[in-house]
């Protein structure tokens, strides 16, 4: 008897957490001995930090901290930062600025080590404006501690520009990190900030890095890693190329050992084979998909990677789903979320939730549907609010880093005034201490005054991030009801027996998620006020060929980078939709295969033109839009009229329609 593939799974992951949990009992013993060395070193300190000896042990007790893990201090260790806040003070005192960078960079390994992430910004910026630090070699600690704490925060832009000054910095060879891998490093922050071309010159650079070293197993993983990102811009033809390129480079052989292993080398195979697999799902070859996903998940116990396991799972279940089989769809999504209980995968569990609505929603179970999109709903705002407060914590401390500095400054510049005061005693006595206290006067009313400014900044800041708050909430609610509107209307779809009412009702669905599909955007993005049109327009069309079936279309997307608010976005996806609805009704009634181009150009400073073009069977008189009693064109009318729009329509090569409209 064949034990399916979903069972087998549960006991691999159970073999797997035994695992875990004997290296988490030993790691927690090594702990509590580094623990009781910990605290042998701070008793024999003695408290205050008021002599060379008492600074040096100090040091030494930094020295120490450095050498345990990342994760090791528990909270109880904030009485650890009292001794460098006091090895700070003293040696200001004795004016040894290498000490108090040492001491500081001391106490930044501290706030790494208890996640206080504000502090460790804070005092982070401040030593990266000190030129004495970069020649010393607790700078590479300050770089490492940096790094962590922006890679945890997902500061991806920062995580460069660190990248840049451990890869430039002399001291780049004592860092934790070697400088050949700072490629990789960065290749993958473009690839979370979703910039692909920037990626892949990364990835391309790290497999010349492998190739010279002969690891072909790495160079695999390296172009696997471009035709991802080819994926991610859907450039499908050339993500297959790569893919097929990094299984012929993982067959072949090299020196290192666990590249010559034959399980992992097997294991790495058939994930390849799997991304194969999720371009094959793309192009229609769905039985095809299903062979490399089930191969993928049979080699899975020797990768151990969780989050290849969980989306194999997915990617069966949305396979499944595509093949209208919901019953086996539904006991692979089930899977999915039963293995993300091994590790963190909230936005993979998101998909999850989505798709189980989807398979159920399509078995007609409405109310069960909604109650897992609920499901998702909750845990997509729950990551809103997490999302919100990290951000928070960010600014805060960017602007707490930027009052001190601008305090530092103000120090300076007095310290500066009283030097040139002394070197100046032959003024008048009288007159210096006039100027002091005129200084002191508008310093205190300069700094009275910039703090209720900065409070009542801080209000309005407040105040507008709430208003951003509920206005993306308002787009999300909107976005939600239409969903449940769509999926109404595909319940009546599948009840009725008429032919033309089935065509209206999809239309319709069509033209809501058309809608649906603008509040998602301004839901997911910054801007809560305007639409990029390039990328609303492709997944329209994508949305709307997804829908239609029957014949082969391929669609042709032009859009320029023009960001346009709701009001003209709703009725220009309107007519999008309702184009290329009848395109696919009846622009190739003799034919099985066509092509729509679809463009939005900006012809002057305020002025846009939109061109549908096809190249069906068009028609041969001119049409009056004003009389024409064809309900598509008349709908198209009204909308170009309801844009102040100027629409012109032509047939006799295929049907083309220009609407040259204003931006504002």
């Amino acid at each position: 008897m064949t034990i399916p593939i979903f069972e087998l799974s549960t006991s691999i992951h159970r073999l797997m957490l035994k695992f875990i949990y004997i290296l988490l009992f030993t790691s927690t013993i090594l702990a509590q001995a580094q623990e009781v060395v910990l605290d042998s070193i701070m008793s024999a300190i003695e408290m205050p930090i008021n002599t060379d000896k008492k600074l040096k042990q100090v040091e030494n007790l930094g020295t120490t901290l450095n050498n345990y893990p990342q994760d090791f201090l528990s909270p109880k260790y904030k009485n650890l930062i009292p001794y460098f806040e006091q090895s700070i003070t003293y040696s200001e005192s004795k004016k040894k600025l290498t000490d108090v960078l040492r001491a500081k960079t001391y106490l930044i390994e501290v706030y790494a080590k208890l996640h206080m992430d504000k502090e460790l910004l804070i005092l982070g910026d401040e030593l990266l404006m000190y030129p004495a630090l970069k020649k010393m070699p607790e700078y590479s600690l300050l770089l490492d501690n940096l790094f962590d704490s922006y890679r945890g925060l997902e500061m991806y832009g920062e995580m460069l520009q660190i990248i840049d000054l451990i890869y430039n910095s002399k001291s780049s060879i004592k860092s934790k990190r070697k400088a050949s891998s700072f490629k990789y490093n960065a290749a993958k922050i473009y690839y979370n900030l979703q910039n692909y071309e920037e990626a892949i010159k990364g990835f391309k650079k790290q497999a010349t890095i492998f190739d010279k070293k002969g690891n072909q197993l790495h160079k695999s993983s390296m172009i696997n890693n471009i035709a991802l990102c080819y994926e991610k811009m859907k450039m499908y033809d050339k993500a297959l190329e790569h893919f097929n390129i990094a299984l012929k480079e993982l067959a072949i052989p090299d020196n290192d050992t666990i590249s010559n292993s034959p399980e992992y080398r097997a294991y790495f195979k058939f994930v390849i084979l799997g991304n194969i697999a999720k371009i094959n799902m793309h192009n229609g070859n769905i039985d095809d998909a299903i062979v490399g996903f089930k191969n993928e998940l049979a080699h899975k116990l020797i990768g151990e990677e969780y989050y290849i396991v969980t989306n194999a799972y997915l990617n069966l279940a949305q396979a499944y789903y595509l093949k209208n089989q919901p019953k086996i769809a539904l006991k692979y999504v089930d899977s999915s979320l039963n293995a993300m209980s091994v590790y963190d995968a909230t936005a993979t569990e998101i998909k999850a939730y989505e798709l189980k609505g989807k398979i159920l929603l399509l078995n007609g179970n409405l109310e069960e549907a909604t109650h897992y999109y609920k499901i998702r709903d909750h845990i997509k705002d729950s990551l809103a609010i997490a999302n919100a407060a990290r951000d928070y914590m960010i600014a805060t401390a960017k602007f707490d880093s930027e009052n001190q500095t601008k305090e530092l400054e103000a120090i300076r510049n007095q310290v500066i005034i009283t030097e040139k005061l002394k070197s100046y005693q032959w003024i008048a006595l009288t007159i210096a201490i006039i100027a002091i206290s005129i200084i002191g006067f508008l310093y205190y009313h300069t700094r009275k005054d910039g703090k209720i400014i900065n409070k009542q900044n801080k209000k309005l800041e407040s105040s507008l991030h709430e208003k951003e708050i509920l206005l993306k909430e308002v787009h999300h609610r909107v976005k939600n009801n239409l969903q449940v509107i769509s999926g109404l209307l595909q319940l009546q779809t599948k009840k009725s027996d008429n032919p033309q009412m089935t065509d209206i009702l999809n239309d319709s669905q069509r033209h809501i998620q058309s809608m649906s599909l603008i509040h998602q955007m301004l839901y997911d993005q910054k801007d809560i006020k305007l639409i990029p049109m390039n990328e609303y327009l492709k997944k329209l069309t994508d949305q709307l060929f997804y829908s239609l079936s029957g014949k082969k279309i391929n669609c042709h997307v032009q859009a320029a980078t023009i960001d346009l608010d709701i009001d003209r976005a709703i009725p220009l996806g309107l007519i999008i939709t309702e184009l290329v609805t009848n395109a696919n009704k009846y622009a190739f009634t003799h034919r099985e295969s066509g092509d729509i181009w679809v463009s939005l150009i900006q012809k002057q400073q305020d002025t846009l033109q939109f061109m549908y073009k096809d190249n069906g069977i068009g028609f041969n008189k001119k049409i009056d839009l004003k009389k024409s009693k064809t309900l598509g064109f008349k709908l198209i009318h009204l909308l170009a009229e309801e844009m102040d729009a100027v629409i012109k329509i032509t047939g006799t090569k295929g049907v083309e329609v220009k609407i040259t409209f204003s931006k504002k």
